[in-house]
């Protein structure tokens, strides 16, 4: 399921990165690549923060639908 419907303070671990290569790679600079645990802090009208790795990132909506955990 999308990062944008998880509960809050929850932690989930990233099963799947969809999308093009650009986007995929953005995410991963980003620090989200299959594998980690991120836990969703806060949602907004489908936009969420994401705190994982030790830092916050701020995510619209589009780009949080491609985060599969």
């Amino acid at each position: 399921m999308p990062v944008t419907v998880i509960e809050l303070d929850t932690p989930y671990q990233i099963l799947k990165i969809k999308g093009n290569d650009e986007t995929k790679h953005h995410l991963e600079r980003l620090g989200l690549i299959e594998g980690e645990t991120i836990t969703v802090i806060s949602k907004i009208k489908g936009n969420v923060i994401i705190a994982g790795k030790g830092a916050r990132l701020a995510l619209d909506q589009k780009l949080a639908g491609h985060i599969l955990v």
